[in-house]
Order: C-alpha cells, then structure tokens, then sequence
C-alpha cells in the first residue's frame, strides 16, 4: 500500500482522549462492582454516573473538534455503522463468553488450566484455516449476506456452550459448540474488517479500521463486566451448580447478542451486488 499522510490531523485529541479512558474505566469499575453494591452503594452510583456524564462529554466534544479522534461523521455512512453495530455485538458476545468458558470448565468439571485453555484450539484452527474461504464468500455473495449467517452460526454455537455447560466430556459438550462458533466467527470476521474499510474514503482508512478495533475491545471490556453479573447471580455461585447455572445465563445471554448482531446486519447493512467473475 503506498504512504499515506492526512495533514489535516496532526493534533492529538486530548480531551477525547481523557473523557473517553475515563468514561469507559469508571463505567467498567462500578459495573463490576455493583454485585457488592449493597456494602458500598454510594460510590458505586456516583462511579456509574460519572462514567455515563463523562461518555456523554465525549461524544459532545469530538462533535465540535477540529481533529477529532472519533469522527462523527464517518457514521452518517450506512455501512460503517452498521458493521460497527454488528462488532460491537458480536465482540461482546464473544469476549464475555471465551472469558467465563474457562472458569466452568475448572471449577464446575475439573479441567486443569492447560486443558482449559486447550479447548478452544479449534476456534482458532478454524480461524485461521478458513479466514481466506471468507474473504472470497463475502467477494462473491456480498456482505450483507455473509454478515447475517455468520453472527447467526455464532449465536447457535453459543446456544450450544449453554446446553452443555452441565456436560463435562468435552467431545459432547463443548467441543460442538467452539466449532459452531468459530465457523461463525470465521464466516464474519474478515467481511466485517473490509465492510469498515470500504465504507469510508480512502484517505480516512486508518482512522476507521482504529475506530473499529476499538469498539471491538470495548464490546469486550463491558462483556466482562456486565456478563459478570450473570455468571454471579445464582445464589449458590461459588459451588458447582451456581458456577454451571451462571455460564449458562452468560452462554445464553451472548447467544441473544450474537443473533442480534445477524438481525442488524440483515437490516442495515447494504448488500452489494455478486461479483460476477467470482
């Protein structure tokens, strides 16, 4: 790719900067805290207001930036939200469910750290066999198409971690459900990069692809904390009944985002027309 340089973006946003990291560690902290909330109610709220005011700001101050690090405008374009939309989803149904896997795993059926990690080796032997295959689907079929089965196979490959979170054996109960989910998340991933990029002119590419990854990690950040909640809510949390019926509220739950992921990209996402030579 030749050299690239946008002049008209050599200041750093510092108050976007600051509002954002401080909005999204204050929003992440009291969501994480809240299942203490009634020990420490006040500075739980005051944290969550704070954070909530200050992602507001943000959104105010880059509006009337001359450089700002999130350019507003880029979501007037169709696509760009929409797939955007879909990350965020997606990305938070995956982050929270791979996150709290490991723990029903050892604490509810006795895998060693090692063997817990090992189970999700097919996510990512699929992944990165596969990724090429679904670039050029997308090429021949168009985005919207691919960005709807995708999120779809991944919604019912985490449908599947909740009804097997009580089955130990890993061939029958979670084995299933990472190929599902990473042929779903193999299908999306790679449309879902160009989709961002295509969606923008040429000259901002970098600043797309910087705002995409960022809602990525995000979308991941709060899953934590807010699937966090799930998986704590049984009363019995901290035995082995309360940690399978906790993973199966958060496999549950990030199944409804991952379809709801594929419900946005049906509805929003453009489909471009078939390659004819693909």
């Amino acid at each position: 790719m030749p050299n690239q340089r946008n002049g008209g973006a050599e200041r750093l946003d510092w108050p976007g900067a600051i509002l954002a990291i401080v909005g999204l560690a204050l929003l992440t902290w009291a969501l994480i805290a809240w299942p203490d909330h009634a020990s420490n109610a006040i500075m739980i709220e005051v944290a969550l207001a704070l954070g909530i005011i200050a992602l507001i700001l943000f959104v105010a101050v880059e509006a009337r930036s001359r450089a700002p690090m999130v350019p507003l405008g880029l979501f007037r374009s169709r696509d760009f939200f929409g797939a955007n939309l879909v990350t965020l989803l997606l990305y938070f149904a995956l982050g929270g469910a791979l996150f709290f896997l490991p723990f029903n795993l050892i604490r509810a059926h006795g895998y060693s750290a090692t063997a817990a990690g090992a189970s999700l080796l097919p996510f990512s032997i699929l992944m990165g066999a596969l990724s090429p295959t679904a670039g050029a689907l997308a090429t021949r079929f168009g985005a919207r198409l691919v960005l709807t089965v995708g999120p779809a196979l991944a919604a019912l490959g985490l449908a599947l971690l909740a009804m097997g979170a009580a089955t130990a054996d890993y061939w029958r109960g979670t084995f299933p459900a990472i190929a599902v989910l990473g042929l779903g998340m193999t299908i999306a991933v790679a449309p879902l990069t160009a989709t961002v990029m295509g969606a923008v002119p040429t000259a901002q590419a970098g600043v797309a692809s910087g705002i995409n990854n960022a809602v990525a990690r995000m979308a991941s950040l709060l899953a934590v904390a807010m699937l966090g909640l799930l998986f704590r809510a049984p009363a019995d949390a901290a035995t082995q009944a309360g940690t399978v019926a906790g993973f199966r509220a958060v496999a549950a739950g990030a199944a409804v985002c991952a379809l709801a992921a594929a419900v946005c990209a049906l509805a929003i996402i453009r489909a471009p027309g078939r390659n004819p030579g693909g």
